[in-house]
């Protein structure tokens, strides 16, 4: 969730998270989320950038609808979006 206070201008924003994996309930419900946007809605995948991140980001791609756009979003600095925003403000 700290993709979000990097990024406030972003109005109509949607956030949900895996907490680092899917459970088996997560495919059917993100899905189901992906269908209720409005056309031409973007989904962001904003995972860790490492390897587990990459996984999940390519199950989340494997379930989207049909011409759903998806975007990888991919860090500057650091393994996690935690870890970039603790840099941006000094803190790391």
């Amino acid at each position: 969730m700290s993709y979000h206070p990097m990024h406030p201008d972003e109005l109509w924003t949607r956030y949900m998270s895996t907490g680092g994996e899917l459970n088996p309930q997560q495919p059917e419900l993100l899905r189901g989320a992906m269908e209720k946007l409005s056309k031409g809605a973007v989904v962001l995948l904003a995972f860790d950038n490492d390897e587990g991140g990459g996984k999940i980001a390519a199950e989340v791609k494997a379930i989207a609808p049909a011409g759903r756009e998806l975007r990888r979003v991919v860090l500057d600095v650091g393994k996690d979006w935690n870890e970039m925003l603790k840099n941006q403000l000094g803190l790391a």
